[in-house]
């Protein structure tokens, strides 16, 4: 949650960034898909040791492949700041 928890801090110590509609949209299927992983880790370490744990990695992989997408992996400052460039020339 390498996004989320960057935005949480930075949200806390500096408030709500003001973002048009379309990077809006990018944070939250950012954080909403931050969120599907870890609830899906979280449920792949309760069968860890049967055959059930690796029933979620396919669909973990296509979801670090959306974050990948949408972040081309900046650091979470840079997607942010690139965020917030964007709202100021729209």
């Amino acid at each position: 949650m390498r996004y989320t928890n960057y935005f949480g801090q930075h949200f806390k110590e500096h408030g709500q960034p003001h973002l048009n509609n379309d990077c809006y949209k990018q944070y939250f299927n950012l954080v909403c898909i931050e969120n599907k992983i870890h609830g899906m880790e979280l449920l792949k370490k309760k069968y860890k040791g049967t055959p059930e744990y690796y029933k979620y990695d396919m669909e973990i992989d296509s979801l670090q492949k959306q974050i990948f997408q949408i972040t081309t992996d900046d650091k979470p400052e840079f997607f942010l700041l690139e965020l917030l460039k964007k709202s100021a020339n729209y």
